[in-house]
């Protein structure tokens, strides 16, 4: 049974082979029908083997024999022109060949063949002769050039030439040829004309690069490149093309990793053009070392780009200020004239209006340093359509607004607006006591009372005072006389009930309505907790409470 199956499995592979081979018969024969033709060294008694180049070195005055084979792999005949043409390179120091005999200069005016025109059946090959005679005034170093074969369009089959108005395109195809004269061998390389480009996103060096020495040369390139903040990156061995003897060519290089946008920037170009020695380092005389500095700066469509995001954050600033102004000259306000003592917190309370708006109103900052005499305005709401027509009827009755406003057209900054409001002579801050924060008993602007704290229902009863470095819940509570549970319920403080420096607590205070002796007694209490020492924050604030009012 085993043997069977492996019997079977024979047969299916033998059978898979022979359909392969069927299969392939008519790949063969279209892949000879599509040869062309080609041009290779033959077998000579000088030069034996096979070879792909024709490369000599002779001295000058001798004379080189050699043999040409070409082939025919087409399935038609066809009329094969032969020539041997001086080297060349292409701009951008490619390999290539004069366009035909006229421009032979060099090896290819020392050179003669046996046959220049051969008639060749299908599948066949021809040999011709080749002749090189060597000046006996041929420079030192390499002379380069190559044995090109083509088609003859002339005597082309016309089902295979172009009609009228098509392009016509004709094919060569050359076997190199390299003579070299020995002698003193120099290699000089000029550079100039160093610059960048910016293509589709990639850094471009460009390079005139002109060989001034006797023999061929393939320079190559370390590059460094560097910016404001150091080294951006290294680019090791880029090849900048071929140069013959005397031949200038125009050298690109691109930088493979990612282009830098913008600032000043330092490639140091390290070009070899040597042989190393055997410490497997470039001859000195045989590299150039180039510094190239350059700038990178964005496109005009980039500027233009930002330009426009810049000019529209200016016009959303400046409809910014307008909405600002308009709504403050669309509000009834009030003026308050500040005394002396009076907080943000004192004056929200007298006019029963929200702290944080009348420091937003009026464009205060931390920490509402208030001067007597200062004038604040009070929002009271917005003008209702018939105000709005009376004040523009009668100017002389709207308040400062007008003044804002011009300050706002004439590009005064907002926080200097609040300026406008002080009075003539009187300082724009004022720094109270050197090193501490003044209370809320003195004459220079109060502490930073949470804002809108009498105001709220919750807040009746409690007076804010501000915390220092040190300060603890625990002595806040024995400065309140309360406990500290008390503090972190009003407070509504979280574990681990830290407290910060310039912080606001809320803490329980007696019945402002009561008599002048319970000022009397809470001031002498508080006089006894600093003296006797037994809390920080009792010795750096006393709350001061304004007398009540006594009725008629």
């Amino acid at each position: 049974m085993g043997q069977t199956k492996i019997t079977k499995m024979k047969k299916i592979f033998c059978l898979a082979l022979v359909g392969l081979a069927v299969l392939a018969w008519p790949l063969a024969s279209l892949a000879v029908e599509g040869g062309g033709i080609s041009v290779f060294p033959a077998d000579h008694k000088a030069y034996p083997g096979t070879r792909s180049w024709f490369v000599y070195e002779v001295e000058p005055g001798t004379t080189i024999t050699d043999k040409v084979q070409v082939i025919n792999n087409n399935s038609r005949t066809m009329n094969i022109r032969v020539a041997v043409l001086d080297g060349a390179v292409t701009n951008d120091g490619g390999y290539t060949l004069v366009g035909n005999n006229d421009e032979n200069k060099d090896i290819g005016t020392w050179s003669s063949l046996s046959k220049t025109l051969l008639v060749m059946p299908p599948y066949t090959k021809q040999f011709i002769d080749l002749e090189v005679k060597v000046p006996e005034n041929a420079d030192v170093g390499s002379h380069p050039g190559g044995v090109v074969i083509w088609e003859d369009q002339a005597t082309k089959p016309d089902s295979q030439k172009k009609s009228a108005g098509q392009l016509s395109v004709m094919t060569r195809v050359a076997a190199r040829l390299y003579l070299t004269v020995p002698g003193d061998i120099i290699r000089k390389l000029d550079i100039t004309n160093v610059r960048h480009t910016i293509e589709n996103g990639v850094l471009y060096f460009r390079m005139t690069l002109h060989n001034a020495g006797n023999v061929q040369l393939l320079p190559a390139a370390d590059i460094t490149l560097k910016g404001i903040f150091g080294k951006i990156g290294e680019q090791p061995g880029s090849h900048l093309g071929m140069l013959l003897r005397g031949s200038t060519i125009e050298s690109r290089v691109p930088w493979q990793k990612k282009a830098p946008k913008i600032g000043r920037f330092v490639a140091n170009f390290r070009i070899h053009y040597g042989e190393k020695d055997f410490k497997d380092e470039y001859v000195k005389d045989e590299y150039q070392d180039i510094r190239y500095v350059f700038w990178l700066l964005p496109s005009w469509l980039t500027i233009a780009w930002w330009v426009g995001i810049i000019f529209l954050l200016f016009l959303m600033r400046k409809f910014w200020l307008w909405v600002i102004v308009r709504q403050r000259m669309n509000t009834k306000t009030a003026k308050h004239t500040i005394r002396k003592g009076e907080t943000l917190t004192i004056i929200a309370n007298i006019h029963a209006v929200d702290a944080k708006k009348i420091a937003k109103f009026n464009l205060l900052k931390w920490p509402y340093d208030l001067q007597a005499g200062d004038v604040l305005l009070i929002p009271a709401g917005q003008m209702t359509k018939e105000e709005k027509a009376y004040q523009k009827a009668h100017p002389e009755l709207q308040t400062r607004h007008l003044d804002l406003l011009s300050a706002s057209k004439q590009g005064i900054l907002m926080g200097q607006l609040q300026n406008l409001f002080r009075r003539p002579g009187a300082p724009a801050r004022h720094p109270g006591p050197t090193g501490r924060r003044p209370s809320s008993d003195s004459g220079s602007p109060g502490p930073r009372f949470r804002l809108g704290g009498r105001n709220d229902g919750d807040k009746a009863g409690l007076e804010p005072v501000i915390i220092e470095a040190g300060d603890t819940v625990k002595t806040v509570a024995e400065f309140a006389g309360v406990t500290p549970q008390t503090i972190i319920a009003l407070n509504k403080l979280k574990w681990p009930y830290k407290l910060r420096a310039g912080q606001e607590l809320f803490i329980p205070v007696a019945d402002i309505s009561g008599s002048k002796n319970s000022n009397i007694s809470k001031s002498k209490s508080a006089t006894a907790q600093k003296s006797s020492g037994t809390s920080r924050l009792a010795a750096k604030k006393t709350v001061k409470r304004r007398p009540p009012k006594r009725s008629k």
